[in-house]
């Protein structure tokens, strides 16, 4: 049986080349299906205005490779739209590329519940997530219906996707009917896709001439034939070696009542060692006759395609990957109570010869090829193999050309965090944000922007600024906090045009080196004050998709001791915080390759 399963795998390609100075327009809708309005029944908490420019922010950091921003422009945007398929997507992916397949696995179900005949990248990337968390047959379910929903076109790489399903399906899953009925239905589109390549076959991963697979089949079939004849000699040993070791066992407990003498002791062991021997023996040799069955080789995980890959390629396209084949069971040594379940092989559609997982699957993701960016109607850049002829004459010279260099453009990628100020000419924030920034800007309630310099960080994850002028009212330190409740002023709501700050409530227990909070809501920006009686008392350093009710903080302590003699000792308690603090954007370059059109 010719289960094969692979997927080819793309890192997103780009949609914009750079970003724009003034806010960006609405990027051009992706895949059919995916659309950037609000669907009915999509709930807004946000200006809706920060749709677009955040949008293009995800585009643009997934495009260059910084998932982890990308997420969390995508996240901003489900928070202001909560159907929006673009942003579901493309943090479904981004998830997927850091290898966080919990959080990839809300939006990705969201979008197929959206999308009730989801395209092949949606159905691929789903096949490639439910096999990361272990449900395979869901996998295979979707797979399933995207071929029997598109007949009349041939797609290899979905098959494998398929096949990669039903290779890790465990075995209660194998015993269901379900998954029978999946592998009759493979086995009938693999006929299909031999078809498609005359004078070919599939053996496992490769396409090879049909001549070659027959023989291996006939080889399987040879074997098959040879362990069908050692099985009833293998059965009739391990019977005798249980009897053997019975009849140990029976005169050892006599013997222990003086019953048995020691001679006879001595006579049923030597038994029961000898019918060990010869059952290991035969199973050794029936072993051996079964390892010599030309094996198959079967990826244990599908891989992830550009979100505008819509297009089945042709059929016979080489692999671009394949797992290591799982090790044969090397032959070891077995006492009077071993016993070693022998391993049929097997070409018949009811007992195919699919291995069992023997590790977690892993989502790979190509170094090479091309790029895609959620939300672009672009051409991606896909690996092509000619169709597979067979070889006539000796083979062509190789002529090594030189690459030509790709055509950098530089991308701007914006974070974003929350600053509040200890002195009227600096500020602290969260200093994951600022790492390789070219640009740091506060902005106020008032929509003002203040240009900051970095001062310094530490370990803790907090960040020290600068703003020349002293433009700041300082918020005063708490002189001690023992655990209790707390206020956290953040931007919760989504605005990057004029965000405006809002106290949520909490409680925390007392500072410790792994301090956690609980929070109403999500504060959704790392940096934020916490405070009790209008003084700062730790900061919280959330991300986007931390529980609210474990947020990690900085304490009291920690504070004091990062900020030393840089603190405004004159500064008092702050009757409204969310009209002192900012929200703070820095801003990264990176170079990326410019999309060709």
């Amino acid at each position: 049986l010719g289960l094969v399963a692979l997927a080819m795998v793309t890192t997103p390609a780009a949609l914009r080349a750079e970003y724009p100075p003034t806010a960006p327009a609405m990027p051009t809708p992706g895949p059919k299906g995916l659309a950037p309005a609000t669907a009915p029944g999509g709930k807004a908490r946000g200006d809706t205005k920060s749709l677009a420019p955040l949008l293009q922010q995800g585009q643009d950091a997934f495009a260059a490779g910084e998932f982890k921003v990308a997420r969390d422009s995508f996240m901003d945007v489900i928070s202001i739209d909560h159907n929006n398929q673009t942003a579901l997507y493309g943090c479904a992916l981004a998830n997927l590329h850091q290898g966080d397949f919990a959080h990839a696995k809300d939006p990705m179900e969201k979008l197929m519940l959206l999308n009730p005949a989801p395209d092949r990248t949606m159905v691929i990337n789903m096949a490639a997530l439910q096999i990361a968390i272990k449900n395979p047959m869901r996998a295979v379910k979707f797979t399933k219906d995207y071929l029997t929903a598109h007949v009349a076109l041939l797609d290899e790489q979905v098959a494998n996707a398929m096949a990669i399903a039903l290779n890790q399906a465990d075995e209660p899953a194998r015993k269901m009917e379900t998954w029978k009925q999946a592998v009759a239905f493979y086995v009938i589109y693999n006929q299909k896709l031999e078809a498609a390549k005359p004078g070919w076959k599939r053996w496992g991963m490769e396409w090879l001439p049909a001549k070659d697979v027959d023989a291996k089949l006939a080889l399987i079939e040879e074997n098959k034939l040879k362990l069908e004849s050692l099985g009833p000699t293998v059965d009739r040993l391990e019977a005798d070696m249980n009897k053997a070791r019975t009849e140990y066992d029976n005169v050892m407990a006599a013997a222990a009542r003086a019953h048995a003498t020691p001679e006879a002791v001595n006579f049923y062991r030597m038994r029961a060692e000898r019918a060990a021997a010869d059952y290991d023996q035969g199973n050794r040799a029936y072993d051996a006759a079964n390892n010599k069955a030309p094996a198959q080789t079967f990826p244990k995980e599908v891989l992830l395609v550009a979100m505008d890959n819509t297009k089945a390629p042709p059929v016979g396209i080489t692999a671009v990957a394949v797992a290591p084949e799982a090790p044969a069971m090397p032959a070891n040594e077995h006492g009077i109570k071993a016993h070693r379940t022998r391993v049929h092989s097997s070409t018949n559609a009811e007992d195919p010869a699919i291995p069992a997982p023997e590790n977690p699957p892993k989502i790979k993701v190509r170094k090479n090829g091309s790029t895609n960016n959620p939300g672009e109607d672009s051409k991606p850049v896909e690996p092509v193999t000619p169709p597979i002829t067979p070889p006539v004459g000796p083979p062509p010279p190789v002529v090594a050309i030189a690459p030509t260099p790709p055509v950098m453009k530089a991308v701007h990628i914006a974070s974003y965090a929350v600053a509040f100020p200890i002195a009227t000419d600096m500020a602290i924030t969260s200093a994951s944000v600022l790492d390789g920034a070219k640009e740091i800007v506060l902005i106020g309630a008032d929509g003002a922007t203040l240009n900051v310099e970095v001062v310094r960080k530490d370990d803790t994850g907090l960040a020290l600024v600068r703003v020349a002028g002293g433009h700041f009212r300082p918020i005063a330190l708490a002189d001690s906090f023992a655990g209790g409740a707390v206020s956290c002023c953040s931007y919760p709501t989504v605005n990057i045009f004029n965000p405006t700050a809002e106290n949520i409530g909490g409680t925390a227990p007392a500072p410790s080196d792994n301090w956690k909070l609980r929070l109403n809501v999500n504060p959704r920006l790392s940096g934020a004050p916490l405070m009790v009686n209008g003084q700062i008392v730790g900061v919280e350093l959330a991300s986007r998709d931390c529980d609210p009710a474990a947020v990690p903080a900085v304490g009291l302590d920690k504070v004091r001791k990062f900020v030393g003699s840089d603190a405004d000792r004159t500064a008092g308690p702050c009757g409204d915080p969310t009209g002192a603090v900012y929200q703070i954007m820095a801003t990264r370059e990176v170079m990326r390759a410019a999309q060709s059109h």
